[in-house]
């Protein structure tokens, strides 16, 4: 029998901070199955359960009786489909650690104090953003792992949240065979598509960047093969050198793949920086994640790895020179401006997106703060700029 996990309705997958039930007994309006409808999902839940289905079988345990089933059913459809499927068991009056027990449920999610009982197999989520409780999740497989339960990803022997300070958080999962896999999970069903589509399309040369296969994915999830390897961050100017023609020629295959009639639609990385590049010990160079990509114009792509890979004015130089040589297209000063613009506006929208994860909670999104404090600097050198202009040759 594979691993079970559950999670409360009321509360767990719906926000009952939406309900005002000032004046009105609880007991009384949770009675009816229109009070499922009440609330809409609670902020995360879509991803906690993503993460949770990539290593057990997610169903649902609630108080509310057999008959608002249903009811429960259509609200799933509407706002959680990927559970739209899955078991619902009640639990009455009853404790729900009992009845977890009894359903050889080995971790159950809920946010009622008097649910927890001290007992192990519940995991209380009160107020914690949802990048706390899906690492305190994690926290509770290792555990059911240690003691040989198995779990849908085959030899798993440990799982690290390795990006939890990004919208869409990651987690490596260690494999007995010395093997490392890497989840994402997604915050939609748009962006998981889009990035699946990026590492479908995205081209892969031995002597320029390669781009990780897809082991497998569900709507809000992506497996691929860890990397590991050295941050380009961490590599010397001296090799640094070499790698810049390859990540414009690399920047240059990409967007050729795209329509050339429509700038808006073409896909683009946002990708080619520090924090998303490493070379393995092999020297070849792997873009490790595009969880950021998007369709847009190539002069945003390019503005990217000009201010976050590029660490000197000759590096920016080489990139551009050596993208606009492959690509056989010069922006107009126009499109660099507005690339510099897009460029501020994109990395501002994902800090914010990656805020709402941790509920505003500075301290925990460590890798945002990098992003805020490159946002506010200006662009500097910029050789796209200075090229539309007409002053490079």
């Amino acid at each position: 029998m594979g691993l079970k996990v559950s999670l409360d309705f009321d509360g767990v997958l719906t926000n009952h901070g939406e309900l005002d039930l000032r004046g009105i007994n609880p007991h009384v309006f949770f009675r009816s199955p229109r009070s499922v409808a009440a609330a809409g999902p609670r902020p995360g839940v879509r991803q906690l359960a993503a993460l949770l289905d990539c290593f057990a079988d997610v169903v649902i345990l609630t108080a509310r009786p057999p008959g608002h089933r249903p009811a429960i059913r259509q609200w799933l459809a509407q706002h959680i489909p990927e559970l739209g499927e899955c078991t619902i068991f009640s639990s009455g009056d009853r404790p729900k650690a009992a009845v977890a027990e009894e359903l050889a449920i080995a971790l159950h999610v809920d946010d009622d104090p008097m649910a927890v009982a001290d007992d192990a197999r519940i995991l209380l989520w009160r107020r914690e953003d949802p990048a706390r409780i899906m690492t305190a999740a994690v926290d509770r497989l290792n555990r059911l792992i240690e003691t040989g339960t198995a779990t849908r990803v085959e030899d798993a022997a440990r799982i690290l949240p390795v990006g939890v300070s990004s919208a869409t958080p990651v987690f490596r999962v260690l494999l007995r065979s010395r093997r490392s896999l890497k989840i994402r999970v997604f915050d939609s069903t748009e962006r998981a598509a889009l990035v699946e589509r990026f590492h479908r399309e995205a081209p892969s040369e031995d002597d320029g960047v390669r781009v990780p296969g897809v082991v497998s994915s569900a709507s809000l999830t992506m497996t691929t093969p860890w990397i590991d390897g050295d941050m380009v961050r961490d590599i010397g100017e001296s090799e640094r050198e070499s790698l810049i023609p390859r990540a414009a020629r690399f920047l240059a295959a990409l967007h050729a793949r795209g329509p050339q009639d429509s700038e808006s639609a073409r896909l683009i990385s946002c990708a080619m920086d520090v924090f998303n590049l490493c070379r393995t010990p092999d020297g070849i160079l792997h873009l490790i994640d595009a969880g950021d990509c998007t369709t847009g114009s190539r002069w945003l792509d390019v503005m990217w790895a000009e201010q976050l890979l590029c660490a000197s004015e000759g590096e920016r130089e080489k990139l551009v020179t050596c993208y606009i040589k492959e690509a056989g297209h010069c922006p107009t000063a126009s499109e660099a401006r507005e690339a510099a613009a897009e460029y501020y506006g994109y990395l501002h929208s994902i800090l914010i997106n990656s805020k709402r994860l941790h509920n505003g909670s500075a301290s925990a999104w460590r890798r945002c703060d990098e992003i805020a404090r490159l946002r506010r600097r200006p662009v500097t050198a910029s050789a796209l700029i200075t090229r539309a202009q007409g002053l490079l040759p």
